[in-house]
């Protein structure tokens, strides 16, 4: 493989960098999840991080390293993305004394429109029908002498993501446990390509499993290609954070590299994940950071036997998606 861009030792040094700042996230166990699975079943729950996602990690991790240069992080930041990326983006920004604008398309609820600006956002709306929100950001950067920080193919954002990884083999080998395989909730392929790389560091012989919601496997279906393959227009799915147009160049080659394969769950089972955290587990997830928990609830992966561990990547669940969990039939 060529460079990937980032490295083992890029996501120990993003470590060091956000230890001071985060609190390590606990792997959780339920004992009606290893039956119902007939493995072992350890859920890294990224959902109970500040702002409610894995997103913090990476985004933190590149303004810390900003921070850290010549110049300081003495200009604001301009971005897009999904909310929970935006999110954290507002929180680590504010936290480090600067100001984040975020493009974020007209229609977003006002409850999350309200959270970035609760934590320190400045909401820029855009019309994704007439408007690129890449061009809207780089326009107003150069205009208002600000960073842009893209959501995707960022080196310091994918070690970020990948200290996720870090934790878990140190937990699990702490435990005494090796484990067989890891599940991660997919969009673009940057947070599983990171968590892949800390794993396979010292864990060489885990499968990494990439999940995605159904219509929008992209990553599942280049894994299977070699190539890098979009997903067609026009499609919807509960998870709104998954839905990349295509894999990630930076990403791609890293989780082919690892053997990486993807499945793909339906937004009904995801629903129902959903739900079983919620009654089995006392956690909200929201329907992005579900869908690597609906893949070992309805064997989309074989756990009989196995130890494995699952993603649960954001707890920011729209109202509404919630309750259609928790009134899910059958």
């Amino acid at each position: 493989m060529r460079d990937p861009g980032v490295s083992v030792a890029d996501i120990r040094a993003a470590a060091d960098r956000l230890r001071p700042h985060l609190t390590r996230t606990p792997l959780l166990r339920s004992w009606s999840l290893d039956q119902r699975c007939q493995g072992e079943i350890f859920l890294k729950a990224e959902n109970l991080n500040p702002g409610g996602s894995v997103k913090l990690r990476g985004v933190l991790n590149r303004l810390l390293d900003e921070k850290a240069g010549a110049k300081g992080l003495t200009r604001p930041v301009v971005s897009y993305g999904p909310t929970n990326f935006c999110l954290s983006l507002a929180m680590a920004a504010n936290q480090l004394g600067t100001m984040a604008h975020l493009v974020m398309p007209e229609g977003t609820s006002p409850r999350d429109l309200d959270a970035v600006r609760r934590h320190g956002g400045e909401v820029h709306p855009f019309d994704p029908q007439n408007e690129h929100k890449e061009e809207w950001a780089a326009e107003w950067a150069e205009h208002h002498g600000a960073l842009v920080l893209a959501p995707y193919d960022d080196p310091l954002m994918m070690a970020g993501y990948g200290t996720a990884g870090l934790e878990i083999a140190d937990e699990m080998g702490r435990l005494g446990h090796h484990f067989d395989q890891v599940l991660v909730c997919c969009a673009s392929g940057g947070l599983a390509a990171g968590i892949g790389l800390a794993i396979h560091a010292d864990h060489p012989g885990a499968s990494l499993i990439t999940v995605e919601p159904r219509g929008f496997d992209d990553m599942k279906r280049s894994l299977i290609a070699g190539s890098r393959v979009n997903n067609a227009p026009g499609g919807t799915s509960l998870c709104e954070a998954l839905l990349a147009p295509s894999p990630s160049a930076m990403a791609f080659p890293i989780l082919r590299h690892l053997r990486a394969r993807g499945v793909a769950v339906s937004d009904r089972e995801t629903l129902a994940a959903m739900r079983f955290a919620l009654e089995e587990l006392r956690v909200v997830l929201e329907p992005s950071g579900a869908v690597a928990l609906a893949a070992v609830l309805y064997g989309y992966v074989q756990t009989r036997g196995k130890r494995t561990v699952v993603l649960l990547s954001g707890g920011n669940s729209p109202p509404n998606a919630l309750g259609e969990a928790m009134t899910l039939s059958g």
